[in-house]
């Protein structure tokens, strides 16, 4: 059996890490569809060579085990708004553990939570060693459409950068909404339920005004919804991750423009 793979409870936050990871990072909306994004396309966000630092949280408490989790999120290249990333996350079997509790999947039978992370580990390209359980890996490169006007990811149209998919626009307002089937038969709906009209969103010493757009998940063994939270000039500053269980994991990113 391919250790790299089936190490379980390393598989099981594993999901969660890829679907928090799916898109990093940036304000008039001239398109026509829900999935076109017009607007500039050479941002001082998406320079090459931008990381973006995370912070995870689960839970409402502090845990230690979370201490071992190194991250970095960086800019590959840039190509007409078209950004590639690579993620690089480092991590233990304790944190693995800590996330399994405090979200709930260790009630979640395993064969069910298997099959589910060789989907997640294909869908996105990533790869998992857990050859040092001191030292589990998971990298993953991805690309996202990102300017001026909003965000746009490509994981649901099986890497297709012809074929976008939005995750916000900052021009929507609270209840815009749209649904679609993405290329691997799931059903999700994105729908804005937030929009700040002031500047009430935290983000390490600063708050700022964003935007958040829910988008539900039909058939997924183990998530039910992700929040996604933006910023017209900062980008993907927050995202949260609810699980089946109704339990959430946060992610915090600070872009490097913030200043």
């Amino acid at each position: 059996m391919n250790n790299r793979l089936f190490f379980k409870p390393t598989g099981k936050v594993a999901s969660i890490l890829l679907l928090l990871l799916l898109i990093i990072v940036s304000c008039s909306d001239n398109a026509v569809g829900p999935n076109d994004i017009g607007g500039d396309v050479v941002l001082e966000l998406t320079e090459p060579g931008n990381d973006f630092p995370i912070s995870l949280r689960v839970g409402d408490s502090y845990d230690p085990r979370f201490d071992s989790f190194k991250d970095s999120t960086f800019v590959l290249s840039r190509d007409n708004g078209i950004v590639t990333f690579r993620g690089r996350y480092t991590f233990d079997s304790a944190f693995v553990r800590a996330v399994d509790t405090i979200l709930g999947l260790h009630t979640i039978p395993d064969p069910i939570k298997r099959v589910a992370i060789d989907t997640y580990l294909s869908r996105y390209g990533a790869v998992l060693d857990t050859t040092d359980k001191k030292n589990i890996k998971l990298t993953v490169d991805f690309k996202a459409k990102i300017t001026s006007d909003g965000i746009a990811e490509f994981f649901s149209s099986k890497g297709d950068v012809n074929r976008p998919r939005t995750v916000f626009k900052y021009a929507w307002n609270i209840g815009d909404s749209y649904s679609f089937k993405d290329d691997y038969g799931i059903e999700k709906t994105r729908k804005v339920i937030a929009k700040s009209t002031i500047d009430d969103f935290p983000v390490a010493f600063w708050n700022i005004k964003v935007i958040q757009v829910e988008e539900t998940i039909v058939d997924d063994p183990l998530i039910s919804s992700v929040k996604y939270i933006g910023n017209h000039k900062f980008g993907l500053v927050g995202l949260n991750v609810v699980s089946k269980n109704n339990k959430t994991m946060k992610l915090t990113v600070f872009p490097p423009t913030l200043r």
